[in-house]
């Protein structure tokens, strides 16, 4: 596990590198460099789901390699933590209740018997 946070690290840094100032510019993502050098990868689960959603927005909006496995594995790591935080839905959808609107197909035949009660409903014209 040391050594995965290791190389999640590196490829952090590697990416936050390539550009001077990024750093500043991205302090959620400087500051996640230096929890997993410090604490390696445990350390996700101490973060709030506001420091997630950062973290996750600052690290999609960059052009991540899609070679770069360790970098890759960091922002399913990431996502996988941020959903880990989200609560339950509370009225799971089921469909065999009474209270769902059902669809079936309609033969000719009842269409247009539908359609004429349809036109009984109609104001006359004056």
């Amino acid at each position: 596990m040391l050594r995965r946070s290791k190389a999640m690290r590196q490829s952090l840094g590697a990416l936050l590198d390539q550009v001077q100032g990024s750093r500043s510019a991205l302090p959620h993502l400087a500051a996640l460099e230096v929890s997993l050098s410090r604490q390696g990868i445990v350390g996700i689960d101490t973060l709030s789901a506001t420091v997630l959603t950062k973290i996750c927005s600052q690290l999609e909006s960059l052009p991540l390699p899609k070679d770069d496995r360790p970098l890759q594995a960091l922002l399913l790591l990431l996502m996988d933590a941020l959903e880990s935080l989200q609560p339950p839905r509370a009225y799971p959808s089921e469909f065999m209740t009474d209270s769902r609107l059902m669809v079936e197909e309609a033969s000719f035949t009842d269409f247009a018997a539908a359609g004429g009660d349809f036109a009984k409903t109609q104001p006359g014209r004056l």
